[in-house]
């Protein structure tokens, strides 16, 4: 009996057993629905709908998929053990990916504990449209997202010039005192808020987020002299991230530009305010936008960066778009010479 053609585009591999055909092993009764004859001593092969062809060809493609997954796990798992063996690693110092989740995790929970304190305000909603809403709860995951870099960073540095075994308690220790993550708040959010439903919505596991979140605002949390608000409408310049300050920075979308929202809110509360020192570092290029209005995960980043380089112009070179025109002003320097 010979076999009907393989329907779809993608081919089969040899070493997949093939679906929907009789097991030759099997008795042949099994196969006896699928013949008929016609008339002749051989039997002739019913013609198979177009539809059970169609669901043929997909189960194939999935048992080709299942297939080829697992082959790539022996494969890399070989590739891992021929690495271990050049390195000489034992396999004590072999970080897993077990492992490494719980170390990034333990040391998010020591940034809730000892972190430098980054608050977003998130009491503007009033001031946003939905779509600029929506735009603020994809940052606030960007945030979050940069802060668990942080933590990769300072554990991939640290055991990597380490020989102890990942589960070490003086390692931990260690890697938890040189992480610089922050230590971040969402004030002014509450649970069923148009923010919040946006968060849980568009950020994975935002409700198990290594955060803190509040429905009082950072002037109720924190004492008035830690409170610093970072508005690029100030007139104080941001010289330094002072640990034992708690930097604000402001949870509002400027597609349409609003000034000195952030700046008469903190005038209202009689509160400190600040700016980046973009002006001091950086200066316009050729051709671009020359704004220099941030989003809210930017203003997060070039903190969190200064904060582990202490040089504001790797934070600004490193978050601030290239479609901005603005370059630093070494650059300048550098090219006149």
């Amino acid at each position: 009996m010979k076999r009907s053609k393989q329907t779809g585009k993608h081919k089969r591999d040899p070493r997949v057993p093939v679906l929907g055909e009789p097991d030759s092993n099997n008795d042949v009764s099994d196969g006896v629905e699928n013949v008929e004859h016609d008339g002749s001593m051989s039997p002739k092969k019913k013609n198979i709908p177009r539809s059970q062809k169609k669901k043929i060809a997909r189960e194939q493609r999935m048992a080709n998929k299942v297939f080829h997954r697992k082959e790539k796990k022996l494969e890399r798992k070989k590739r891992i053990k021929e690495v271990c063996d050049k390195t000489k690693v034992n396999d004590a110092e072999w970080v897993s990916k077990r492992d490494r989740k719980k170390a990034i995790q333990a040391g998010l929970k020591v940034a809730l504990e000892s972190g430098q304190r980054i608050c977003i305000d998130c009491s503007l909603q009033q001031c946003q449209s939905k779509k600029e809403i929506s735009k603020l709860a994809s940052q606030i995951g960007r945030v979050y997202g940069t802060n668990i870099a942080a933590v990769k960073r300072a554990f991939d540095l640290h055991t990597s010039a380490s020989n102890h075994d990942v589960n070490d308690k003086t390692l931990n220790k260690e890697f938890h005192s040189v992480s610089q993550a922050f230590h971040v708040y969402l004030t002014g959010l509450s649970k069923g808020s148009v923010l919040y439903d946006e968060c849980v919505r568009k950020n994975d596991g935002f409700e198990n987020y290594f955060l803190d979140i509040s429905e009082l605002g950072h002037a109720d949390i924190f004492p008035q002299r830690d409170l610093v608000i970072l508005t690029p409408d100030s007139p104080n310049e941001l010289l330094t991230v002072d640990p034992d300050k708690v930097y604000v920075i402001g949870g509002l979308i400027d597609e349409t530009v609003q000034k000195n929202v952030t700046l008469d809110a903190a005038h209202t509360t009689r509160l400190q305010t600040a700016r980046l020192p973009i002006d001091t570092y950086m200066t316009r290029g050729e051709s671009g936008t020359y704004v220099k209005i941030l989003t809210v995960n930017q203003v997060f980043g070039i903190l969190l960066t200064y904060k582990e380089t202490l040089s504001w112009s790797i934070a600004f070179e490193t978050w601030i778009p290239k479609r901005t025109g603005l370059i630093l002003k070494t650059e300048v320097s550098n090219t006149t010479k």
